[in-house]
């Protein structure tokens, strides 16, 4: 688990996280509520689920972060999730 909720990351710091993600194989759970995250970021933390096919990753919390964030990429995160049969993912607010 990788609490980073509050850290005021914004869509940089997600696009990190992104990449670190296309790596990844042992974190299950990350949150990163609260963090100023828009569209631009959670497209890249979509984008690297869907892309590397990221195993591990089992719980997204991105509650509290920027209104922007469209449902295409709830649904983009979402699918990344069912297709590698990982199934929790937190709702966007």
């Amino acid at each position: 688990m990788l609490n980073l909720n509050c850290n005021i990351i914004r869509n940089e710091g997600a696009t990190a996280i992104a990449q670190a993600l296309q790596t990844n194989r042992t974190l299950r759970r990350l949150f990163v509520g609260g963090n100023n995250i828009g569209s631009e970021g959670a497209a890249a933390i979509a984008k690297a689920l869907v892309q590397t096919k990221n195993h591990s990753l089992q719980e997204l919390y991105l509650d509290g972060n920027n209104d922007e964030i469209g449902d295409d990429i709830f649904d983009a995160m979402h699918e990344a999730l069912v297709e590698t049969n990982r199934t929790s993912l937190e709702e966007l607010p």
